[in-house]
């Protein structure tokens, strides 16, 4: 999180950051597993957040990009199939999302969020590319099935309530983000 702040309304020192420093959160990702905080770090990097707006930052939405279709098998983790959406209801029904490191769900909603940051602002060759990571309608089944229908009918009123407005929020925390993706 230091890290992050240290960007995070600094045009200028984020448009100076070199392409290494980028390939090295990267290089991070590969070695030490997926981690929704490394992906956390390159969001202020395509984006700063100026006067209440976001401004992008063109080159390394570029260079993001170019590294996440280069790593995509090792970085991307978007659950597009039956059976990622199956693994994505499981985590969702077992609050996955809650643990405090290492939460698949909070990686798989950081890197649609690092997807859309790196499609924000007029960058249409961005916008190709994050389509060919995630699709519209990939994203749109995403965002209409949130697996809410999968908790047991046995809760009780108040707790199955409760765990469908924390999915619901997940999901909105993602829907949000990846809206830019649209």
């Amino acid at each position: 999180d230091t890290i992050s702040a240290c960007f995070q309304s600094s045009m200028e020192l984020t448009s100076q950051v070199p392409e290494s420093v980028i390939h090295s959160f990267f290089q991070l990702i590969v070695k030490y597993g997926m981690k929704a905080r490394w992906l956390r770090l390159l969001i202020p990097l395509v984006v700063v957040e100026k006067d209440t707006e976001l401004k992008p930052v063109k080159k390394n939405q570029d260079v993001v990009m170019r590294y996440l279709f280069e790593y995509e098998n090792r970085v991307c983790l978007l659950w597009k199939d039956s059976d990622g959406w199956g693994t994505r209801h499981r985590l969702m029904h077992n609050k996955e999302h809650f643990k405090p490191i290492g939460s698949l769900l909070r990686y798989h909603v950081t890197c649609i969020r690092l997807l859309a940051a790196c499609c924000h602002g007029k960058n249409p060759a961005t916008e190709v590319k994050a389509s060919g990571l995630l699709s519209l309608n990939e994203v749109l089944t995403v965002l209409m099935d949130l697996g809410i229908e999968k908790y047991p009918a046995h809760l009780g009123e108040s707790q199955s309530v409760n765990q469908s407005q924390e999915i619901a929020d997940l999901g909105t925390a993602s829907g949000g983000a990846v809206a830019t993706i649209a």
